[in-house]
């Protein structure tokens, strides 16, 4: 628990002073995305599935396209098809929000402008699967204290990677002769 106080209070002193001026200036990072997400085991699936949801075609019977006008209904379409794909177990489904970052992190440059409406993927997860991401929402992100501890972080990890990219470290390998030797052939 010391350890997690104290970086707690390195990020603290590092953030001090710069959480608005940064919020500002990446503001759409923190935006936050009403998505349901579905899993696929099979790519596929998952394609044919993106498709569908760009398409605008609803779970049900073909020819019902046309009642999906509405957001609402667009909403409701998306929500139906995932529903089908979780219950005949080719798929799971989540609905959560992300912020955009988390989605451009998944989806790359797709996700940095993504608007209600919009389907990313299929992309592949680090577990061997693939990702379908509608989005449902898009909520403007606000400098609240969930937000500003977020920004604290961003600008802490912004501030590390700095430090680890100037970092020298020499590992010691018994002797200095051999220490050398291994610390040569390590940056060859």
């Amino acid at each position: 628990m010391a350890s997690e106080a104290a970086v707690a209070d390195l990020r603290a002193e590092v953030a001090e002073g710069r959480v608005e001026d940064f919020f500002a200036a990446h503001r759409e990072r923190f935006d936050r995305l009403r998505v349901v997400r579905l899993r696929y085991a099979d790519p596929d699936r998952a394609e044919a599935v993106a498709d569908r949801l760009r398409a605008g075609r609803p779970a049900g019977p073909a020819g019902s396209a046309e009642a999906a006008r509405t957001e609402g209904e667009e909403q409701s379409t998306v929500v139906a098809l995932a529903a089908e794909e979780a219950l005949a177990g080719v798929a799971t489904c989540r609905m959560e929000a992300n912020s955009r970052d988390d989605l451009v992190a998944l989806f790359g440059i797709p996700a940095t402008d993504a608007r209600a409406g919009r389907v990313l993927g299929p992309a592949r997860l680090s577990d061997g699967g693939f990702c379908v991401v509608s989005v449902l929402a898009v909520e403007t992100a606000v400098l609240d204290e969930v937000t500003c501890g977020l920004v604290e972080r961003r600008i802490f990890d912004e501030w590390l990677a700095e430090r680890r990219r100037h970092a020298h470290v020499e590992w010691f390998w018994g002797s200095r002769p051999r220490t050398d030797e291994l610390t040569a052939a390590l940056r060859a």
